[in-house]
């Protein structure tokens, strides 16, 4: 397994993550047990999609929580939602901090002495050690970058496979050169990329993009690991097929 740093974080992560929203729907015992074998093969980031009560993804986490790095996502808007929300996960994953938080698909940007007190919540959890670090999800390119300008945020995750425009790409570079943390989530958008060796390949030629691979069954799961074992050869015909799919899937 390969793993690289997030940013300028101090956290060394698997260059083949895990989102777990995929194997939420399943029961405890077979989301336990994928998410058991990623981290055998080395995984040691999981994205966490939601954080309920009924998540049986946080099973798999009780006896290993100190080798692993947790992420998760609040869509919180106001200082004391994000509180609660944080304590829910801390409580569900018998843990005491969440290594990653991200704040999820908000309609701006929270920056210090906003009215709304958002990312003066965020450092109190932070400096509290419930948090580790602060990041910002968004679908959104321009929040996205606005806050990349910002430096209040460590890591960015952000949509991004191999549908990503120009400007999304350059994005990515912007983050390395940043020394920001860059999280690609939807490496298949969603389901509409089905060629997993062109995917792969793709977010493989961006160093310090983070992929994090959602799945849902034990074929899917020991797909993404011979990827990860034996990435595809990056050449021309490589990068002319990339562009073959790219222009068929655009015009859906």
């Amino acid at each position: 397994m390969e793993y690289v740093a997030l940013g300028r974080t101090n956290l060394m992560v698997s260059r083949t993550s895990f989102g777990t929203g995929g194997v939420e729907n399943n029961t405890v015992e077979t989301a336990t047990s994928l998410m058991k074998a990623g981290y055998e093969a080395g995984v040691n980031f999981f994205d966490i999609a939601c954080c309920t009560e009924a998540n049986p993804v946080r099973y798999a986490f009780y006896d290993i929580r100190n080798s692993v790095i947790l992420g998760a996502q609040t869509t919180s808007q106001t200082a004391s939602s994000i509180m609660k929300d944080v304590e829910q996960f801390l409580i569900d994953f018998q843990t005491d901090y969440i290594d990653i938080l991200h704040v999820h698909n908000l309609p701006f940007v929270p920056v210090p002495k906003q009215e709304d007190g958002v990312y003066e919540t965020l450092l109190s959890l932070k400096s509290k050690g419930k948090i580790r670090h602060i990041g910002f999800s968004s679908d959104s390119l321009l929040l996205a970058q606005e806050a990349a300008d910002s430096g209040l945020f460590g890591i960015i995750r952000y949509p991004f496979n191999y549908l990503a425009n120009e400007e999304e790409q350059e994005f990515v570079k912007y983050c390395e050169q940043k020394e920001i943390g860059f999280i690609a989530y939807k490496p298949l958008s969603g389901g509409k990329i089905k060629n997993i060796p062109l995917a792969f390949g793709f977010l493989r030629n961006f160093d310090s993009a983070v992929p994090v691979w959602g799945f849902s069954t034990e074929e899917q799961l020991q797909q993404l690991l011979y990827f990860e074992s034996r990435p595809p050869l990056i050449d021309e015909q490589f990068m002319a097929e990339i562009a073959r799919e790219k222009a068929l899937l655009s015009g859906l």
